[in-house]
């Protein structure tokens, strides 16, 4: 799976991980490093909320860079996860070229973070830049009944790709001027004619990542669309009503 630009490493070599707390252990609050248990050569940025515990099951986003150094990514997205609720995750080796290694870090960084982290069956989601968005599809085609939405930044499909199955959430962010613009006006109206819920904004600018308040609106859509967040919605309601009912409220 050949992926990505010179252009993009310009464009995310200049955000490099600066900050970032080495660290074997997930930290609530903060953006560390976490090395692969089964596979040392491989880690991630982690970010989980102040209020992890694992006496429940969170969401999840992945985030996948086409030059490595996710945890970058995962600070971007980290404050929008820290008012949802949501775990983030990015691999430090995954970047755009051939295919196996790829591979290599999308199966490292699952396996790590379901053996490390209480995660939510349903609520798993995926996100990337460029060659990272392609990535993000292509995790979704791996784990099809467990990725519940895709915010690919710049790019869509794998080369080659197929279109995921009907109900992947996909929310799609372009440059106006970005090279792969055309791609994304394409791919778009295919989603949608083939069920997916689809959302699609473009911002000024080439190939470059999206403005972080773009990036934070995908994550609200994907959790106000996510199950999970229906279900607490209906919760919270039916909660509301049971509490005016034995107050007496509304009651002739």
């Amino acid at each position: 799976m050949q992926m990505g630009s010179k252009l993009v490493m310009v464009a995310l070599v200049a955000l490099t991980a600066v900050g970032t707390v080495r660290s074997q252990e997930p930290t609530p609050g903060k953006v560390v490093v976490v090395t692969c248990e089964k596979n040392p050569a491989q880690s991630y940025g982690c970010y989980l909320p102040k209020a992890y515990t694992p006496k429940r099951r969170w969401p999840i986003l992945y985030c996948w860079s086409p030059v490595g150094h996710a945890d970058v990514y995962v600070k971007l997205v980290s404050a929008v996860c820290e008012r949802r609720g949501w775990i983030a995750v990015g691999s430090m080796q995954s970047k755009n070229g051939p295919w196996p290694p790829i591979k290599e870090a999308i199966v490292a960084v699952w396996e790590d973070a379901e053996a490390r982290l209480s995660l939510s069956e349903r609520a798993r989601f995926a996100t990337g830049f460029s060659g990272g968005a392609r990535v993000s599809f292509a995790l979704a085609e791996m784990h099809p009944e467990q990725i519940a939405g895709v915010i690919a930044v710049g790019a869509g499909l794998p080369t080659n790709g197929a279109l995921p199955r009907k109900e992947l959430a996909v929310y799609l962010l372009c440059g106006e001027t970005d090279m792969n613009r055309q791609e994304l006006d394409a791919l778009a109206p295919r989603l949608e004619a083939a069920g997916n819920p689809v959302a699609y904004q473009n911002f000024p600018g080439g190939h470059v990542m999206s403005p972080t308040p773009l990036l934070e609106a995908g994550v609200e859509w994907l959790d106000d669309r996510s199950a999970e967040s229906f279900e607490k919605r209906v919760a919270a309601g039916l909660a509301g009503v049971r509490a005016r009912i034995e107050a007496g409220a509304g009651m002739e």
